[in-house]
């Protein structure tokens, strides 16, 4: 049935009442292919310009029909009334998409609808038809039914969304869209999709159109990685689940992925907690330790999973409405518990859960060594079961030193486990008793009062010492202190206005150490004769450090392509990098411990995929940092060094520029305020009982 754009009824808007705002690229290309999938597209274009705020989305949809009221807010062709909200299977229902687009750029939408021979085209700006009117395309005619929306100069009205590109925030956004164009893949693989930087007139992303959603994810990551996914499905009444899990792990969680009915759920979501408790409690680590080194398995520990959920009951409308707060929807436990089931159902297929312990089942290597272990009857009283409550339905005394025991059962203590259990006589079944914490009675412990004509030691409690101390130090403080000298050759002592600072010379200077050495000036790099050849794990592996290259040179790292001829191409290392320089600091550490430089490369390429702020990228990656603490700590005074008076205030007065002066290079504090005037202490008096004869020696 073919439905064309109308206005919402007054009822409807109320009721919905919702303004869609885009604020982001990523999302304005996220609306448009909602847009092109409501229209049965199979293949989507997606060209953007991310410097000009300039994007094409281009598809084989079934094309618009009235394209005159195009930019009007709460018209739409999905949604006329608001009963059909209840079965709504798009995912657009408002009106409110090109409507804030239009209103915030220059759009140009040349359509040609299924039922139509010809190819009509628009512009809009500030929400508004220009001329007041849609033309045939003069320019364009399209030879099968489709949809190209051109956007131009988007959030020209709003300079702070337009703020200065760096080229950080470049590839944030071009890793955003490209996560974006990954999940519609994997929940529509019957999509052709296509990505294309037009600025660098370079292809980012193709995906093909496939038969299931694993067949995308090989095209994107590679067989390697394929090799040890298993797809699962599962149908309960009118739900329908299916997906895939690896037994191999990944260095981070993006690649875990659930579906409700076509929408992704937020990864911060309760139901990947769900996921990843199951896996945590199963032998998956276990494994991962057994079939790779130490450093892999410490960077490829979390789970690759796609899970996607389908029920015809389940509105789209109701989903976007809670997609946030999915916990809230109706359907949230049923999920919840099919997810779990699902994970399990794999689990238990890889055989990573292990068999389940019975209870009436004695360990063999116990049984060995079952030197102390007796049968107890009820009837007697044990020093094991004293203070023991049982879980089949023992209850406690009230001063909570005895607890009874079931009827008919006997106890026995295992030495070797150091565990309680219930033995049925007439079965011979065995139930683990759950100990709790005995009353402990302290009563004996307690003063007594003594007889007149005896007299007991008296110790009278010192009185409370007052110190003044300063609430917060600072580094003010450090610039306007007088320096005293070196305390017992581990210490340098200070004085403020009445507080006195203990600061630890090896921490002190430790700290000046690790700060000079993550200036910009002293991560200089320098060339490295021959280079290092670095083989990455996967080509998506490789393509992502490829394309981060100058946030590793801004840390003095720089590297390029395995080169290849058009004769000889190197099979054995495909995913190979060459590493020309280093910064001089770490370059010792990286020639003598190859898999550390590996190790840094990987680990900052995931760590910078994850982010999403700007001043991320003047953190300093964490393999380096690790290597400059190392040598600071190496380099710095250590105790029992003797320093001069005029030594000490050099490293106060550079102890003071630093931006934390407080702590050392591995966050333990570094100074701690004293007060040398305290009070006297009470020195206890023992009184002598002159009753008591004294004893000869």
């Amino acid at each position: 049935m073919i439905k064309s754009i109308q206005l919402l009824d007054t009822s409807v808007i109320e009721q919905l009442r919702s303004s869609l705002v885009i604020t982001t690229l990523p999302q304005c290309i996220k609306e448009l292919i909602n847009n092109a999938i409501d229209a049965n597209a199979t293949s989507i274009d997606i060209s953007l310009d991310i410097e000009k705020f300039s994007l094409q989305v281009n598809d084989n949809g079934d094309g618009i029909l009235n394209m005159n009221k195009i930019g009007q807010r709460h018209t739409t062709s999905k949604c006329h009334k608001l009963s059909d909200t209840e079965q709504l299977k798009t995912f657009g229902f408002r009106g409110e998409a090109l409507a804030s687009i239009t209103n915030e750029a220059l759009v140009q939408i040349i359509s040609r609808h299924c039922m139509s021979k010809d190819t009509f085209e628009g512009f809009w700006r500030d929400g508004r038809l220009i001329g007041d009117k849609i033309t045939l395309s003069k320019h364009t005619r399209k030879i099968q039914p489709g949809t190209t929306v051109i956007v131009r100069d988007l959030f020209y009205k709003f300079p702070v969304r337009r703020r200065y590109l760096s080229s950080y925030q470049y590839v944030v956004i071009m890793e955003s869209v490209k996560r974006l164009v990954l999940k519609f893949a994997l929940c529509f693989h019957h999509i052709h999709f296509n990505l294309i930087d037009s600025a660098r007139g370079a292809k980012v992303m193709m995906i093909k159109k496939s038969n299931t959603s694993l067949d995308v994810f090989r095209q994107l990551f590679g067989h390697e990685i394929i090799k040890n996914i298993k797809y699962v499905d599962m149908h309960e009444d009118n739900i329908n689940v299916q997906g895939f899990f690896s037994t191999r792990g990944y260095p981070n969680k993006s690649h875990q992925y659930i579906f409700v009915n076509n929408y992704f759920v937020p990864n911060d979501n309760g139901l990947y907690k769900i996921v990843s408790g199951l896996f945590s409690n199963s032998s998956f680590v276990t494994s991962l330790r057994d079939s790779s080194s130490k450093a892999r398995t410490s960077i490829q520990k979390y789970p690759i999973y796609f899970i996607k959920l389908t029920c015809p009951d389940w509105s789209y409308y109701d989903i976007d409405t809670y997609l946030d707060v999915l916990s809230e929807f109706s359907a949230y436990p049923v999920i919840k518990n099919l997810v779990s089931q699902f994970t399990t159902q794999f689990l238990k297929s890889a055989g990573l859960i292990p068999p389940k312990r019975k209870e009436n089942s004695l360990d063999e290597h116990c049984s060995k060594k079952r030197t102390g272990s007796t049968i107890i009857d009820h009837s007697r009283a044990s020093k094991y079961v004293q203070h023991a409550s049982s879980s089949v339905g023992t209850s406690s005394t009230t001063n909570n030193t005895t607890s009874s025991i079931p009827n008919g059962f006997v106890s026995w203590w295992d030495d070797c486990q150091k565990k309680l259990y219930y033995i049925d006589p007439r079965t011979g079944n065995s139930y683990l008793a759950q100990t709790q914490n005995p009353a402990i009675d302290r009563s004996r412990l307690k003063l007594h009062k003594t007889s007149s004509n005896k007299r007991a030691r008296v110790m009278a409690p010192p009185p409370p010492l007052s110190l003044d101390l300063p609430l917060k130090l600072s580094k003010s403080d450090l610039k306007n202190a007088h320096v005293l000298g070196q305390v017992d050759k581990k210490y340098i002592i200070i004085k403020l206005v009445d507080t006195f600072i203990m600061i630890d010379q090896h921490a002190a200077d430790e700290r000046v150490k690790l700060e000079q050495m993550m200036s910009p000036s002293s991560l200089t790099p320098t060339m490295l004769e021959p280079s290092i050849c670095i083989d990455l794990e996967s080509p998506f592996e490789y393509h992502l450090v490829a394309g981060m290259r100058d946030y590793y040179k801004r840390w003095g790292i720089y590297f390029h392509e395995e080169e290849t001829s058009h004769f000889f191409v190197s099979k054995a290392h495909p995913h190979r990098i060459r590493v020309t320089q280093l910064p001089t600091l770490i370059l010792d550490r990286c020639l003598m411990n190859q898999a550390l430089l590996k190790k840094l490369i990987q680990d900052y390429a995931y760590w910078i995929k994850e982010q999403n702020q700007e001043s991320s990228i003047n953190v300093c990656p964490k393999g380096i940092m690790e290597i400059l603490k190392s040598r600071a700590c190496r380099s710095a005074i250590m105790f029992n060094d003797v320093l001069s008076l005029q030594e000490c205030k050099e490293i106060v007065g550079n102890l003071s520029h630093c931006k934390f002066p407080f702590q050392c290079a591995h966050g333990r504090p570094s100074a701690i305020p004293i007060q040398p005037k305290t009070q006297q202490m009470h020195t206890p008096q023992r009184q002598i009982n002159w009753d008591k004869p004294f004893l000869k020696r």
